[in-house]
């Protein structure tokens, strides 16, 4: 075979000779619930970190979608949903009142856990911090 028929091969998907192994990315979906709607400045945030995100950790592939118009919790499923038809491995809820530093998603993969979670603190009032307990009961 000569190299203009290598070539052609390869071009028509018959060869590998410059194909390289095919790694299937972890696919991420970068999630936003939002009641009221989203704050300006806090979706500009959400873009400019889903853009660092792709061009700092290529070795994943990041989608963003922002669900209004719904209350948390019927966001928050519609976005597992969503990750779920998408084949997605990791998802990352965001609120949207949230500014977000660009090396979240390094932080939160440096620890290499199935769910991560932080301490939050409820509106309003006393300001209580919000702690959830996992029971057995189904839902």
């Amino acid at each position: 075979m000569n190299i203009l028929e290598a070539v052609k091969e390869t071009i028509m998907g018959n060869g590998n000779l410059t194909k390289e192994p095919s790694v299937k990315k972890k696919k991420v979906l970068i999630g936003v619930a939002g009641f009221h709607g989203v704050i300006p400045e806090c979706q500009e945030n959400f873009f400019q970190f889903a853009y660092r995100c792709g061009r700092d950790y290529p070795q994943f592939e990041f989608f963003l979608k922002i669900v209004i118009k719904k209350e948390q919790f019927r966001a928050r499923n519609n976005l597992v949903d969503l990750a779920i038809v998408n084949d997605c491995d990791y998802v990352l809820m965001l609120d949207d009142d949230m500014v977000i530093p660009p090396d979240l998603f390094g932080k939160m993969v440096a620890h290499d856990k199935d769910v991560l979670g932080c301490l939050y603190y409820q509106r309003g009032g006393a300001y209580h911090s919000v702690i959830m307990k996992q029971t057995s009961k189904k839902d």
